[in-house]
């Protein structure tokens, strides 16, 4: 499914660009209007953008898997209990001590609440 970034109007003076998943731009469009936002500019990303930025995220660096453990085992509890993911994103990174892991979150938390799915970042 292709992926359009965007730039949306939060509210007269606040902009936000995100990236979203969508089958055409109109539905694009609409995935951006149910989330509050008026789009503003919308472009298809080519395939080889979203493939090598991808690349480049994973590749730049390796966590331990004792901390994907720790943060799965987090991000569960925080769910069932019933905090949004924005949220439990938002605190599982301040409580994190890795500041690469902080970025990443950082960069999920950015992406999800621009539109994308949290299985697609």
């Amino acid at each position: 499914m292709p992926i359009y970034k965007y730039r949306a109007k939060k509210d007269p003076q606040n902009t936000v660009e995100g990236r979203i998943e969508a089958n055409s731009e109109k539905e694009a469009i609409e995935k951006i209007s149910l989330l509050g936002y008026i789009p503003i500019e919308i472009k298809q990303e080519s395939q080889a953008q979203a493939t090598s930025g991808e690349h480049s995220l994973k590749t730049a660096f390796r966590l331990r898997s004792r901390e994907i453990t720790i943060f799965s085992r987090q991000l569960a509890s925080l769910l069932k209990s019933g905090v949004p993911i924005l949220k439990s994103l938002n605190i599982i990174s301040e409580q994190s001590e890795n500041h690469i892991f902080k970025k990443i979150l950082a960069n999920i938390n950015k992406e999800v609440e621009g539109g994308a799915t949290f299985s697609s970042v």
